[in-house]
């Protein structure tokens, strides 16, 4: 059986930053409350989640940043109420139900790895892929289920494809 981890808020503690990744390694669940941070020490690292991930905002939002060479790998469904950063070279596989209410954002232009959302995606909060057109993702963004967006979603470069992102709806910017 594998561990669920709970990232604690930080708020008031003496060490303001949360774990940061230097090993590859496997979990059951992640769960980043309010005011929490995790990020990767930008190696290679693989990180398994076989269940839920979920990112907390209740007045300061979860803040988890991958960065490096490494893979993420996401069995279960991903609550994003936080920060959600992907600037790995490396791929990031989502399974299930990706649900985001904070943010979404790839950074690192384009040297950051492919992103494959294996379910349906919903997004109401911002969900950027332009990373302040800094420069532009050019990877491959593929979510195999359907695409709702309620929100923002910032592309500013590239081609929708259904093929890519099964059946899209929904309005916003």
């Amino acid at each position: 059986m594998t561990a669920s981890v709970l990232i604690p808020d930080l708020s008031g503690v003496f060490e303001s930053e949360g774990p940061i990744l230097n090993i590859t390694t496997t979990i059951g669940s992640l769960t980043m409350a309010n005011n929490s941070t995790f990020a990767t020490d930008g190696g290679a690292r693989g990180f398994t989640l076989t269940g839920q991930f979920f990112l907390q905002d209740l007045g300061t939002p979860a803040d988890f940043a991958f960065a490096g060479s490494g893979s993420l790998t996401v069995g279960g469904t991903v609550d994003n109420d936080g920060i959600l950063r992907w600037s790995s070279t490396g791929a990031a596989q989502f399974g299930n139900t990706f649900t985001n209410d904070g943010t979404f954002r790839i950074e690192n232009g384009a040297n950051a790895g492919n992103v494959t959302i294996s379910g349906t995606a919903t997004n109401n909060g911002t969900w950027d892929l332009a990373d302040g057109a800094n420069p532009d993702y050019d990877g491959t963004l593929r979510i195999a289920g359907s695409w709702t967006n309620g929100a923002t979603a910032t592309f500013l470069s590239g081609t929708v494809s259904t093929v890519a992102f099964g059946n899209i709806a929904g309005s916003g910017a």
